[in-house]
């Protein structure tokens, strides 16, 4: 049975047969729960009331169904139009299909989501060529993994799967996980073009931004203090060209550094 939730508890599933499988049999059991925005549209999940999720959850393990994991979905509700992940590949793409094998809350931060998606094919010789493009990203080429931030999200990308932390939610860490497939997929058909980096960087931190900063706290840029922008820039939140400060002439060797330590050109 279908309805309306209020506090909610969202499962997610890796393929639409355990999906599938799942409603059939929430439905037999008369469990009510509520299907994504569009129940045919990759990744496939459904929300049933927080109070019986050891229910629902007992009834997944009884059944021996795959389930990617589960979270409080205490945010934001699915969108009118999901976002929906092309299948579609082209002949010279590494990395084609993908599929989210687990998802829950971040530790840190229990309003966003951190979740793992395998992928059919290997990124591995991409990853130098990623490496020269993403100058403020860390690489581990003993892994082989590369770790950057887009926004508030936190990437890790390895051969055959990608990791996202700090998500919003389910729909952003899917379309996070299309948009790193994207960027492995171009920057591979323009390696020709690139020179790989197999150079072992490690990520610049708050501090050491700030280190470079004018340290005026003149709050031109909107935040409180010097540190705190330079918290925002490294997490993406902020632009580099909101310290007015930077601009004076004085400082034009720490606006150097900084455009180099951020890989902004």
């Amino acid at each position: 049975m279908e309805c309306e939730a209020q506090a909610e508890w969202a499962f997610v599933f890796p393929t639409q047969a355990d999906f599938l499988a799942a409603v059939h049999l929430l439905q037999s059991k008369g469990v009510h729960f509520r299907r994504g925005a569009d129940p045919n549209a990759y990744p496939f999940h459904f929300f049933a009331p927080a109070g019986r999720k050891s229910e629902v959850c007992y009834l997944l393990l009884q059944a021996k169904l795959l389930l990617s994991g589960n979270y409080e979905a205490r945010k934001t509700p699915t969108p009118q139009e999901p976002l929906v992940f092309s299948n579609a590949a082209a002949p010279d793409d590494i990395l084609r299909n993908a599929a989210i094998v687990y998802v829950a809350e971040c530790f840190a931060d229990e309003t966003k989501l951190r979740l793992m998606a395998n992928f059919s094919g290997n990124a591995k010789e991409a990853l130098p060529y990623l490496n020269a493009i993403l100058r403020s990203a860390t690489y581990t080429p003993g892994g082989p993994y590369l770790t950057f931030s887009k926004g508030q999200r936190m990437i890790t990308v390895y051969p055959e799967k990608v990791a996202v932390a700090k998500a919003d939610d389910l729909e952003d860490g899917w379309a996070t996980v299309n948009w790193v497939r994207d960027l492995v997929n171009d920057t591979w058909r323009r390696r020709a073009t690139i020179t790989p980096s197999a150079q072992r960087r490690v990520r610049t931190t708050a501090l050491e931004i700030f280190g470079w900063l004018p340290r005026t706290n003149c709050r031109q840029c909107g935040e409180m203090t010097c540190l705190a922008f330079a918290v925002k820039l490294l997490m993406g939140e902020q632009s580099f060209s909101r310290c007015l400060p930077l601009r004076e002439r004085n400082n034009a060797r720490k606006k150097d550094v900084l455009a180099e330590m951020l890989g902004i050109e």
